[in-house]
């Protein structure tokens, strides 16, 4: 899960802050490292958990990208988009598909909802 999938998904969550122990599970990261991720990325964090984690060493290739900005508001990608002067069809179309994705992902978050809970509620042998 790149850290832009990340920082949609926490974004989209009904409860942003059960959605950082989720997104922990999935990616394998710790909770630190994925508050890491989403505040680097310009997300803001529920009050609960606005403690700035220790921060962790990135790897190179982090380092490289460290400057740039993965997440950004949708309202901030369409005023880019307004800028460039993008046919209104083709801004249609890609605002028409970010909607069905965010759809999708919404759909996606529901069921894995509804598997955690299920596994919490009867055990899992694993």
């Amino acid at each position: 899960m790149t850290e832009g999938e990340i920082c949609r998904s926490y974004r989209n969550a009904e409860n942003q802050k059960r959605q950082i122990g989720i997104l922990s599970d999935l990616t394998g990261k710790t909770k630190e490292e994925i508050k890491n991720i989403l505040l680097e990325n310009g997300e803001e964090l529920p009050k609960e958990a606005t403690k700035r984690p220790k921060a962790i060493k990135p790897t190179p290739k982090e380092e490289k990208a460290e400057n740039e900005p993965i997440c950004e508001p949708v309202e901030a990608i369409k005023e880019e988009i307004k800028r460039k002067v993008l046919p209104e069809a083709v801004a249609i179309a890609l605002f028409t598909r970010i909607d069905q994705i965010e759809e999708e992902i919404k759909a996606k978050e529901k069921e894995y909802k509804e598997i955690v809970a299920f596994i919490q509620n009867y055990g899992a042998a694993v």
